[in-house]
C-alpha cells in the first residue's frame, strides 16, 4: 500500500531535476555551440567567435598534401589553372607547388602559402560539401598572397589574418 501523499512525490522529483539541472546546464555552455568545425569556414572566421573553448583546434583538413603531391606527380596542369592568369604562378605547375616549388612564388616568401592553398582548393574541387569552395579558396589565396582582406562576392569582408588562418586550418599545415 502506497501511503506517500502526491504533493511529496512532486517535491522529491522536483527536487532531483534542480540538482541535476547545474550539471546540465554548465555541461551545454562549456561547448561550442556551433562545433568547432564553424571555424573552418569563411563565415565562422568572420564571425569573431574565434575562441574555442579548452585547447581544442577544429580539424578542418581534407586529403592531406602528401597524397595530392603522389596524385599530381606527372601532371601538367598549370597552378594558373585553378588560381587565375597572374604573371606572378603563370608558368608555374601545379605539382611543382605541392612538392615545394623553388621559384618567384618561394623567393616571395609565399611558397606554404601557395601549398596551403593549393591542397585546400583541391579539397573543395573534390568534395562540394568541403567548408568552402574553390572560388572563395582562390580568393583568400589572392588576398593573403597581396597582404589584403578578402571580400567576397556578397561584400562580406575577411580581414587578412583570418583568411591566412583559414587556409591553415583548411590545409592541416
Amino acid at each position: 500500500m502506497n501511503t506517500q501523499k502526491l504533493g511529496d512525490v512532486s517535491r522529491r522529483r522536483l527536487a532531483k531535476g534542480a540538482a541535476v539541472a547545474p550539471v546540465v546546464l554548465s555541461s551545454l555552455l562549456s561547448k561550442n555551440a556551433l562545433g568547432n568545425t564553424y571555424l573552418c569556414t569563411v563565415s565562422g572566421q568572420v564571425s569573431g567567435n574565434m575562441s574555442p573553448n579548452g585547447n581544442d583546434q577544429p580539424s578542418c583538413a581534407g586529403t592531406p598534401l602528401a597524397t595530392y603531391v603522389q596524385k599530381y606527380e606527372s601532371s601538367s596542369i598549370k597552378f594558373k589553372q585553378y588560381f587565375g592568369n597572374d604573371q606572378r604562378w603563370n608558368n608555374v605547375l601545379l605539382k611543382d607547388i605541392l612538392s615545394g616549388y623553388d621559384g618567384p612564388l618561394a623567393i616571395s616568401g609565399s611558397k606554404l602559402l601557395a601549398q596551403r592553398a593549393a591542397v585546400a582548393y583541391l579539397n573543395a574541387l573534390a568534395d562540394p560539401s568541403y567548408y568552402v569552395n574553390t572560388t572563395d579558396v582562390r580568393g583568400m589565396f589572392i588576398a593573403v598572397f597581396d597582404r589584403r582582406d578578402y571580400i567576397r562576392s556578397s561584400g562580406m569582408t575577411m580581414p587578412y589574418g583570418k583568411a591566412d588562418n583559414l587556409l591553415q586550418l583548411l590545409a592541416g599545415f
